[in-house]
């Protein structure tokens, strides 16, 4: 239980020292999953490079409308959750 908190004070320090006052949705993801909230499959790509058919086999599901966004990409604003610090 310590250390799930200490996981969320540490997603919430950073976006704080950042000066943004909402988070990227793989913190929120992290957050929930210290809680043991299941979370849905997600992977943080900081590069293009890191994009390989690997990484895309994980998203392949038959109801799935959307893949991956990149943190820099105009979707990733609106896929952004709304948190007040």
């Amino acid at each position: 239980m310590k250390e799930n908190i200490e996981t969320t004070e540490k997603i919430l320090r950073k976006a704080h020292k950042e000066k943004r006052s909402t988070l990227f949705e793989h913190e929120v993801y992290g957050i929930l999953k210290g809680m043991g909230i299941r979370t849905p499959v997600h992977i943080f790509i900081r590069d293009v490079n890191e994009i390989t058919s690997n990484t895309l086999s994980l998203f392949k599901r038959k109801d799935s409308t959307e893949g991956p966004v990149s943190r820099d990409s105009p979707q990733a604003e609106s896929r952004r959750c709304k948190v007040r610090l």
